[in-house]
């Protein structure tokens, strides 16, 4: 029984591996859509700034969006480091629980707060505070 044992313990670790594994994956997509979007904004802040539109509450905004993004990545990063560290751990699932968890829960209140600081700061683009915006939902 030692020898089943052992199996479907290391049986359990490879289906907790990849678990975090594609975990990490989602969370990284998740930074990558963030950055999108700030590029985006930040483009249009350009292309507005040619046109004399005065962006500069929008810029601010994005400004405060690119370091709630910031916080995510390092909440995420915190996340990666700690699941590595529960995956070699003897239990990693008892382990995954108590340190991961907490840090997952705080990494996705952090990429809530990223994803609300952009949407605060293309609602501080020009147009949308004039209502261009209207026009495209017609």
């Amino acid at each position: 029984t030692e020898r089943w044992k052992g199996k479907f313990t290391e049986q359990a670790k490879q289906f907790i591996a990849k678990r975090a594994e594609h975990v990490g994956d989602l969370v990284d997509s998740m930074l990558v859509r963030l950055h999108g979007i700030s590029d985006r904004i930040a483009a249009r802040i350009e292309e507005l700034k040619t046109k004399g539109e005065d962006t500069s509450a929008a810029e601010s905004a994005l400004a405060d969006a690119d370091d709630a993004i910031a916080d995510a990545e390092a909440a995420v990063e915190a996340v990666k480091e700690a699941m590595q560290t529960g995956l070699e751990s003897e239990t990693p699932r008892d382990t995954l629980k108590t340190s991961v968890k907490p840090l997952m829960d705080a990494a996705k209140e952090a990429l809530k707060s990223a994803h609300e600081a952009l949407r605060a700061a293309a609602q501080a683009l020009p147009h949308a505070q004039k209502g261009e915006s209207e026009d495209t939902n017609s």
